[in-house]
């Protein structure tokens, strides 16, 4: 349920779930002062300003603008510019004093920082303070988010680029390269090369990529076989006229098979060193046995309406 008033130049807004009380509290900041309105047309914005637990704990929110902060901008080639820009910021409060931030450009609304580290932004598309800003495009070229903690570790990375269709991803395991299929049909967009930038090389210096797998797929848009960085073939087979749906081998050895019964129940076996996994789906109960073997020992759980009802371990004799 849920129901507002305005009080004493408040605006309220209460939500109830069962028997919890959310109360939410707004004000009203007119146009510079503070913070920067959200839309033009407006004379003023509604801010959030408190929280109210059902606990009866409160988050208070504050906020602030700050003229001519600086704000770094991605290049499709990973360089960057610095531009200045006017910044609002909501710093947030909880019950025991703790305090968190965020900020963002007044002008594009893209992200600028936050109380753990700060993000550079690259799309020429929707960022009007782009270097290369074309606005008038049907899609950004590129789209680029990179987060860099404050306190030092692993930066997390996410680019995207529409002409070469190629996704890159980094983070703690390294910075990793996913190349699309570019034709049309089911197939589009599915991973064809994965690929880890070298150690020692950079993204915006002539980068080097070590190739980690490349994928086949069908005319139904699956995966049929992938080769790893060692040269390690997994194939997939799918079948629509008997009872196997799937089945999975690594250089010949099965790994994986789901089978499907004409009454809708189904199995799934997968065999991993020194384990496998079985899982069998009783589609008129809607029930699930899992069972699980590994050094000696058998786990059986039991599933009903995707809620474990019961498990047990045994030994294998």
């Amino acid at each position: 349920m849920c129901f507002e008033y305005h009080q004493d130049g408040r605006h309220v807004k209460k939500i109830t779930v069962g028997s919890a009380a959310y109360e939410f509290e707004y004000c009203e900041r007119a146009e510079g002062d503070m913070i920067a309105k959200s839309h033009a047309a407006d004379k003023s914005c509604r801010l959030l300003a408190k929280i109210k637990y059902p606990d009866k704990s409160e988050d208070t929110f504050s906020y602030m603008r700050t003229p001519g902060a600086e704000r770094r901008i991605l290049l499709e080639n990973f360089s960057s510019e610095t531009v200045k820009t006017n910044a609002n910021r909501m710093t947030q409060k909880n019950a025991a004093g703790a305090e968190s931030w965020v900020e963002w450009c007044e002008s594009t609304g893209i992200i600028m920082a936050d109380s753990g580290g700060k993000y550079s932004v690259g799309n020429d598309r929707l960022d009007s303070e782009h270097p290369r800003a074309n606005p008038n495009a049907a899609t950004p070229s590129y789209i680029t988010l990179q987060y860099a903690p404050e306190k030092g570790g692993n930066r997390e990375l996410f680019h995207y680029n529409w002409m070469k269709l190629e996704e890159i991803k980094g983070g703690a395991g390294g910075i990793f390269r996913y190349v699309k299929m570019a034709a049309k049909g089911t197939n589009y967009l599915n991973d064809r090369r994965v690929e880890k930038l070298r150690p020692g090389s950079s993204l915006n210096s002539s980068p080097q990529w070590d190739l980690q797998k490349l994928c086949h797929y069908d005319q139904f848009g699956r995966i049929i076989r992938s080769v790893d960085s060692a040269g390690a073939i997994t194939e997939w087979k799918y079948f629509t006229d008997s009872q196997e749906l799937e089945k999975k081998t690594e250089n010949g050895r099965l790994v994986y098979l789901k089978t499907l019964k004409d009454n809708g129940d189904s199995e799934e076996t997968e065999w991993r060193k020194g384990s496998v996994e079985k899982s069998i789906h009783l589609a008129a109960k809607n029930a699930t046995v899992k069972i699980s073997e590994e050094n000696g020992l058998r786990h059986l759980r039991y599933y009903k309406d995707n809620q474990l009802i019961s498990s047990k371990t045994e030994e294998i004799k």
